[in-house]
Formats: C-alpha cells, structure tokens, sequence
C-alpha cells in the first residue's frame, strides 16, 4: 500500500532546542522491519526509525552543530518542520588567512595570522576550532581550503594559525617584504620601515693606500663601514639598519660576487693600510667587471691584463754577448715591467726556451740565484758567456765564501737551508729561483728557508711549476708575491678540487708568463713522441701477476687503512721495476742479474738501428740499477756511451764530451741528475726506459735535446710493458698534462691522482 510519511519539528524550549515527532504520531507504534500503526492502519514507513525514537533535547551551546549537522542529516531521510526562532543564518562563504600586524617601539613586529570567515569578520578557526562571535549567523564550514590555507601560512611564512609571534630588525623588514600577496590587517606595512639602497665604494689612492665601504643617500653620514655590511652578509640579513626606521638593503649579488675578494684585499693591508701592488690587479678587474672607470693609479697594471699589450721597451745590457730572439726582448720587458710595478713574477717558457738568458737581461742589483747543483755550472758558464761584465760568486761547497760585492751570488737549494739565516740576512735586490717547483711542497725545509728571503724583486723560473697537483703553486707564489693567493688551508679548501679553476688562473695569470716552443720558435725542430711496447717474456710476466696479486690486497689495505694515495707508491714502484727488469726487485739481482730483459732487449734492438742511421741518443731512467744493467750490454755491441747520475764529479766534463761531434754515440742519464738545465742538443733521440704518472719529468728529460740550438727533429721513445701498470701510467699521464694546462692556459680541466687513479693503475 501507500508509505507513511514522517515527519519532525525543531521547537525551542529553554535553554536550548527540541526536536520532536509531530504530535499526529503521538499514538503511533512502530515496528521493526519499517512499518507503523496509526489510525487502526498498518503501513509500511517511507523510511526505516528506530522503534524507541522520542522527543530529542538539544542544548543552545550545540546551536552549530544543529545547524550544520544534525537538520541537515535529518532532512536528507525525513521532513523537518523549523519553528524555533533562535536559529542563526547559514552563511555560505569561503575562509581566507589574514595576517594582523601590530608595530611596537622601536623595529619589534607583533604578527598574528588567522584562518577566517566573514567580511567583517564573523568567525576564526583556531586550533581546528569554529569560533564565532555572532549569534545571529554562522558558516558552513570549508575544511578542504582551511587546510590549504594552513599549509600556506607554515610553508610560505612559517606561521600557525593563532600563535602570535615577534620579529624584529632585518628580520622584520624582510618579513615585509615577503607579505606583499596576502590580505594584512592592523599596520598598514607600506608606513613600517624606509629603505634604501647601499652602494659598494671601492678606492685605492695614489699612495696605495686602500679603502672599502658602502655609500648611502638617505643616511645622515652617507658612509657604511664594509665591515658592517659584509658582517650583516654573512649572517644572512636582508637589510642593515642605518637609523632609527631607516634600513638599507644589502647589495647580495654584489657581495656574493666581490665579497671574498675584498675582504682578502683588507686583510693584506699593511699596518699603514697600503695594499702590497701585487693585489692591485684584483682591483683592476674589479673596476673593469662593473665597468666603472679606472683610476689614474691603477692604468699603468692594467697592461698585465690586457695580455701585457703596450708594456714599455726594456733596455738591454750593453754587455749583452747574444743575439735575442724577438719572445725573448718581450720576456726581457714583461720582467723589467714586473721589477717597476714591484710585484713578484714567474717565468714559465716551455724548457729550452732561454729562461736563464731573459733573466740575465732583467737582473738588477745584487742578485741571489738558488738553482739545483746539477745547473750551477751552467749558470756561472752562461754568466760568463752572455754577461761577461757581472762579477759572480759561486757560493757552495765546504769553504763557501760570500762576496759583498759580487753582481750575482749562485747558490744550491741544498746550501740555502743549511745557511738560511745568513742568507737571510744580507741585503738583496733581487732573488731568482730556477727550477722553482723544487719548493712546490709548503711544509717542507726548502720551502721554509725560501719563504724566509725577502727581496724587492723576485722572480721564479719552472717550466713545470705545476707537476702534480694544483697547491704545487701556492709555496711558489708565497714567494713571489705572499698573500695573494691567501693562506695555505683556505687556498686547498678553495682550489683542490678544481672547481674554481677559472677563478685561480685569473689570479695569476698576470704574474705568469708562458710561451711554448710550438708557439714562438717555429724554427725549432719538432719533438715526436711515440711508444714502443714490449711483451713480457714467460718467466717475466709469471713474476710480474704474481706481485700484482700481491700488490693489490696490500694497496687497498694501506687505502682502507689510511686513506693515504701517495703512502702505496713504493708498492707500485716494485710492479714497475718488474716490467724494466726482474733483476731490480728485492731478491731478484742474485738470480737475474746475467740475463737481459725484454725491454732491455727492445732497446738494443732499437738503438742499433738508430745509432747505424746517425743519431745519437740519450736514455734515461729513475734507477741507476738499471743503468747498471744496461751498461754491460753496450760494451758487448761496442757502442760508445758516456754516463750521468747523481755520483758524477766531473759533470761538466762529460756534457761538453758529449756535445763534441766526435763524441759517443749514447749516454745513459738517470733522471734525478740529468733532467733538469742542462743542454745535451748533441742527441736526437731519447729514450725512457720507465714512464711514471708525472709526464713533466719526462718532459724535462726530453727537452735536454729539444731545445734551443737542436738542429734536427727529436724523436722520444717511451718503452712500456703491454698489459701492465706501464700501459696505465700513459693514460694517467695524459689526465695529469692537462692539470697544468687548466691553470696556465685556456682550458678548465683537471686532473690529479687519486684513490681511483691507484686502483686504476692496479687494474690491468
């Protein structure tokens, strides 16, 4: 039959509601299974209510929850009849976060944020909570954007509905700056806090003395202290206060940019504030960078970055004996330049380019020269022949003398720190090191003792001034100019891993002048490199996989251990020797010590053929053992050879032997003695018995034919074991030539050895 319907009504009553069935079903019975009796009728319910269901008293304090859950929930099943009058009106009306703010005295904000309803406001969400202060109306509440809202506030301000909070100083002003897209309430924020731009003023005087601050229009003094600024920078204020309500913005670009360099620029001032000149060239390109004009003082030090265009004409010694070639004059003005503008310089040419002869030119003054022993003589003989006029001083050996009024003193870097005190203490001009990259390592005595000298000008010479690793140029440079290149740890801390190389090379680039061979003396023969590998006989390659299964559990147990690369080398030096000759391993002399090798036998085969062409040749290696070995063997073919290592006393007797035309046809060199300064032009062909990862050593070997006065093409000949740590050496040399190249020229890669490096060689 026809459903009965039911209805309820919601009526006041004191202190709150009642919601009731409408009096029609006061006698009504109901069943279970949805059906009722009324009127001596049974129908089935138009929808099912429970069978105890009674009147239903509802407190005034639950108004909204009446409201906004149980009518509505009652009138989706039945029909609600409203006859109170105490109900409010339902807004339907989206939240939105307000932020009210109160300034207090001084820069102190007080901000609280609100989740609220209403325009006026009517109604706030705290604490998960609808209060409303109407009791005439009330909202249906949005929980979905209440959420949004709130998370907003945490993540794009830090801020929680309800908590009030204080900010104060930068922070406040910062804080303002970040309200711009949302509604604010109470100050208006605009009337807050002025600001103002500060403006970097960066100046050095004609008497070199150095300031830094920051200019600002609004302010009274219109002068900040760098110090101030750079300190706001650092703990990451936005803005520094520059009087009561007025902040000036820091200038973050700029100093994220500049900071770091003048900060180092102040801290180099000395105790009159004058900046050494030698860091005039950051301000240089400081200017130029901001293209702000240079001052009148600062123009003549911009020539060492213009690639030294338009630096003046040096005048050559009147007793000059040589004819120079045109790079050379311009290496001869570049180091007199350098002497006028008292800044410490670095001359690197390719080896074989006439370092020692440009400097010749440019000496002034009583002059140290600290060079290796094995070029001492060459010195005093080029002294004598270019520069007949200067008085020299040899000053080495047991009954070493100073001469006062000697033009140029020669010394060994052995000497140097025995004597370093008085050294130290006489009145020099100028200081030349050759060979710098003798005191590559900081810590070192050598090192140390040179550190101490003190000169107006100083000057280092180093074909390789950077053989192993990028740090090889702070010792040279804390000599050349000291406190250029900062402290040691902050230079490692900055430059190690290569990822500021551009930013290094720019720093020295203006203290460094490097041509190359192929560059400036195309007359000069080319140099030929190639490789010539040789299999390892049975009995040698047994031995040879035997030690490096040896060699690798001990080299990783040592990296594990220590962590120290250089620390296994003496590990991989046994592998190597063992691709030579298996006579040089410990316990191996005694049972190899007749029998050749296949490189030894690779080489005599080669050098026959060579030798019967004409040329002659040199050849090197580390270990005079294995020259030892080598030796007996050329007597047996009656080849002619002469011999230079570390106990040869009579050096330059068997040089000038060998550079006649009628002298022998070879000589066996190790490369300790015989691979650096010397002039062995008489060879064509080199030899390297044992390649190593540090490819600057054999350049320095080969470059004692390649060099100026070779006449004919040089060919270097690098003999290496196939499948062995030899094969890896050449690939790890080539990472290692362009480490040098990412700081003296052009190119930005790296390289140096490393933990991979090790198990790399090992991976054979």
């Amino acid at each position: 039959g026809k459903t009965f319907p039911i209805v309820f009504r919601l009526v006041d009553c004191d202190q709150g509601f009642l919601l009731k069935p409408d009096p029609s079903l006061k006698n009504a019975k109901f069943f279970e299974g949805g059906l009722i009796f009324h009127a001596n009728c049974l129908s089935p319910l138009s929808r099912d209510v429970p069978p105890d269901f009674q009147e239903t008293y509802i407190p005034f304090c639950d108004r909204d929850r009446l409201v906004k859950e149980i009518i509505p929930e009652l009138q989706e099943r039945f029909t609600v009849i409203l006859e109170s009058t105490k109900l409010p009106e339902i807004i339907l009306e989206k939240p939105r976060a307000v932020i009210h703010l109160e300034k207090l005295e001084g820069s102190t904000l007080i901000v609280h944020p609100k989740i609220v309803y209403g325009n006026p406001v009517f109604a706030e969400v705290i604490n998960d909570t609808l209060l409303s202060n109407s009791t005439s109306k009330t909202v249906q509440r949005d929980h979905f954007t209440e959420i949004e809202l709130l998370r907003n506030l945490r993540e794009t301000y830090n801020l929680i509905p309800g908590h009030i909070s204080k900010v104060t100083g930068s922070e406040a002003v910062t804080f303002i700056d970040s309200i711009k897209d949302i509604e604010i309430s109470g100050s208006d924020p605009s009337h807050l806090f002025s600001r103002t731009e500060l403006s970097p003023d960066i100046d050095i005087s004609p008497d070199g003395l150095f300031s830094a601050q920051f200019c600002c229009s609004s302010a009274t003094d219109g002068q900040v202290p760098f110090e101030n600024v750079f300190k706001a920078f650092q703990n990451g204020d936005k803005y520094l206060q520059m009087s009561p309500g007025l902040w000036g913005q820091i200038p973050e670009s700029w100093l994220q940019k500049y900071a770091d360099q003048v900060v180092h620029l102040l801290n180099s001032k000395n105790t009159k504030g004058e900046l050494p000149k030698y860091h005039l060239l950051q301000l240089v390109s400081m200017y130029e960078e901001q293209n702000q004009k240079l001052p009148d003082y600062l123009e003549k030090f911009k020539k060492l970055l213009d690639d030294f265009e338009g630096i003046p004409l040096a005048s050559l010694p009147v007793d000059l004996t040589l004819s120079l070639r045109s790079y050379q004059k311009t290496g001869i003005n570049w180091l007199q330049f350098m002497r006028q503008l008292d800044c410490g310089a670095m001359l690197a040419d390719d080896m074989g380019l006439g370092k020692t002869v440009q400097t010749l030119c440019a000496i002034s003054g009583r002059t140290l020269v600290i060079a290796p022993t094995s070029v001492l003589d060459s010195w005093n003989q080029q002294i004598k022949d270019y520069r007949p006029s200067l008085h020299v001083c040899l000053y080495h050996g047991a009954d070493r003398r100073l001469c006062k009024d000697a033009d140029v003193t020669l010394t060994s870097y052995g000497i140097l720190k025995l004597d370093t005190e008085k050294l130290g203490s006489e009145n020099w001009k100028t200081i030349v090191l050759d060979e710098a990259q003798v005191i590559r390592n900081p810590d070192s005595q050598v090192a140390q003792a040179v550190h101490s000298l003190k000169a107006p000008f100083r000057l280092a010479l180093s074909g390789t001034p950077i053989e192993n690793r990028i740090e090889d140029l702070w010792s040279q440079f804390h000599f050349l100019n000291p406190g250029l290149l900062g402290d040691k740890n902050a230079f490692i801390a900055n430059f190690s891993n290569h990822t500021q190389t551009v930013q290094l090379r720019n720093l020295v680039r203006p203290f460094i002048l490097r041509r190359l061979k192929k560059d400036v003396a195309k007359e000069l023969p080319a140099k030929t490199e190639v490789i010539l590998h040789n299999d390892l006989d049975e009995e040698e390659l047994e031995l040879y996989n035997s030690l490096l299964t040896a060699t690798k559990a001990q080299v990783l147990t040592l990296l594990n251990k220590t962590g120290n690369i250089f620390g296994v080398l003496e590990l991989l030096l046994r592998l190597r020797q063992t691709c030579c000759h298996p006579a040089l391993v410990p316990g191996g002399t005694d049972i190899f010590q007749k029998t050749s090798s296949s490189k030894i036998d690779l080489l005599l085969a080669t050098l026959e053929t060579s030798l019967a062409l004409g040329h002659r040749a040199l050849v090197f290696s580390q270990w005079t053992s294995l020259l030892d070995l080598i030796e007996p063997l050329l007597a047996e073919k009656s080849i002619t050879y002469s011999r230079l290592d570390g106990s040869t006393r009579n050096r330059d007797q068997v040089i000038s032997e060998f550079q006649k035309p009628d002298g022998p046809n070879l000589m066996l060199i190790s490369l300790k003695a015989g691979g650096l300064g010397i002039t062995l032009t008489a060879a064509d062909h080199v030899f390297i018995m044992d390649p190593w990862w540090n490819p600057a050593v054999e350049e320095q070997a080969s470059d004692r034919a390649h060099r100026l006065g070779q006449t004919n093409p040089v060919l270097v000949h690098k003999l290496v074991a196939k499948n062995t740590i030899e094969e890896k050496v050449i690939q790890l040399q080539r990472a290692k030539q362009e480490l040098a190249k990412s700081v003296l020229s052009e190119e930005a890669l790296a390289a140096v050895i490393t933990r991979e490096d090790i198990l790399n060689l090992l991976n054979t």
